[in-house]
């Protein structure tokens, strides 16, 4: 699963969280566009969070809408690929 059966509010939730992580505090004016203007309000709403608690924060989110986000092959090892198998899957990107 990829984020489908999650609400709009909860994607927009994850997307907030890791864009502060990430990137930091919101810049810049609210863009033109429903989707980009739910967005830039959702993570501008987190200004001053540390990312390291947006970090925290978005995987404690993640466990709340996918308890089993970890489990499942979400993170697997892919073995027969180039490079000796040792590629990691970090999951489902929620954006």
């Amino acid at each position: 699963k990829n984020g489908g059966d999650l609400s709009t509010s909860a994607l927009l939730e994850l997307y907030a969280f890791y864009k502060q992580a990430t990137c930091g505090d919101c810049g810049g004016s609210q863009p033109m566009g429903f989707q980009a203007a739910a967005k830039w309000d959702a993570w501008s709403q987190l200004a001053g969070c540390p990312p390291d608690l947006a970090r925290a924060s978005y995987v404690q989110v993640l466990e709340t809408y996918v308890p089993n986000w970890q489990f499942g092959g979400c993170v697997e090892e892919r073995q027969g690929r180039g490079g000796g198998g040792g590629d990691v899957s970090m999951g489902p990107a929620v954006s």
